[in-house]
């Protein structure tokens, strides 16, 4: 029998699904879109608190409406409030009125304000057909979480994939009976000496000086062959250029392949294969850290304290 027909709401009309949905997507959409960045159990955390959040205030709101449906309503768009005002914010924020800039959090927290009391307004009147609204709350929230999902699923499967067709074959290489130990420094975003002494006027021959008498060797006026650090070092470690080498499109947002180039590069498996063990340590960038290396050295986290990914979560809502 047809629910509509005989009366009865669908599944959709009648369970508040939005609850759920609305307090996952912005820690999923945040996790997907930074996929290639971060591990996703950094994500763990922040969807509990978010889950926590949403039921706490639906069953604070249920003693004040006595109706589910409705208290499920209310906490949503509270969700939805909360989670966008960061985006509006930094949206918003550049726009000037008369040279005034007029959007900052003293004018825009009351605006948001009178929003949130407006729209529960709109939900405590006894005229609102719930079961239309909960269906259409539900829906959309069941499209946004299309992608997110959809990326989250789909880039360890594409990983797994990359890494079954990485290269098999080593570079042989005949260490001796004392090999060397190796250490690729790469100082991230630090000027060459001579590019620090003719822009700013600063003498690095000591700190380089130093690095040489330790036995290191300094590539002087070297450049690398990209200008981002996750492209530059997958080429580096590869011995190659990224067009040869055949997994990274350029121009693509999908790094996945890159994470593989690096994480699995030709140095390793050859110097391993060679007899090296490999000593690798945390970098804060999930795609640069070695975790499966022979010895992997890492802070111990403290479980009080917020991880990146939660201070990203929250780093709009502190932005003056």
């Amino acid at each position: 029998m047809n629910p509509k027909a005989s009366g009865k709401p669908s599944w959709m009309q009648q369970y508040p699904l939005h609850l759920v949905i609305f307090a996952l997507y912005p820690i999923l959409a945040l996790l997907a879109f930074n996929i290639s960045e971060i591990n996703v159990t950094s994500g763990y955390r922040a969807v509990f608190v978010s889950l926590g959040a949403a039921v706490l205030l639906t069953i604070a709101f249920r003693f004040v409406y006595r109706d589910w449906r409705r208290a499920a309503l209310v906490s949503t768009i509270l969700l939805i409030l909360f989670y966008s005002y960061g985006q509006v914010y930094l949206a918003v924020k550049g726009i000037t009125l008369s040279g005034v800039y007029f959007f900052r959090h003293r004018t825009l927290i009351p605006l948001w304000g009178i929003v949130g009391f407006a729209l529960i307004w709109w939900v405590s009147r006894k005229s609102l057909n719930l079961s239309t609204v909960t269906s259409v709350f539900n829906t959309a929230g069941l499209f946004l979480l299309i992608f997110p999902v959809y990326q989250l699923i789909s880039y360890p499967i594409q990983s797994r994939m990359a890494s079954d067709n990485a290269k098999e074959g080593v570079l042989p290489l005949k260490i001796g009976d004392a090999p060397p130990d190796i250490y690729y420094i790469i100082l991230d975003g630090y000027g060459r000496s001579d590019v620090l002494k003719d822009e700013y006027g600063f003498d690095n021959s000591e700190f380089l000086n130093t690095l040489r008498d330790l036995g290191f060797y300094v590539a002087d006026c070297s450049q690398s062959n990209y200008a981002q650090t996750q492209i530059s070092l997958a080429s580096s470690l590869n011995f190659d250029y990224l067009d040869t080498l055949g997994n990274f499109v350029p121009g693509t947002d999908d790094r996945g392949q890159l994470e593989i180039l690096i994480k699995q590069s030709e140095v390793r498996r050859s110097l391993e294969a060679a007899g090296y063990k490999t000593v690798a340590f945390a970098t804060g960038f999930n795609w640069t850290q070695w975790d499966n290396a022979n010895y992997y050295l890492a802070p111990q986290s403290k479980s009080g304290n917020l991880n990146e990914f939660e201070v990203f979560c929250l780093k709009p809502h502190l932005r003056g």
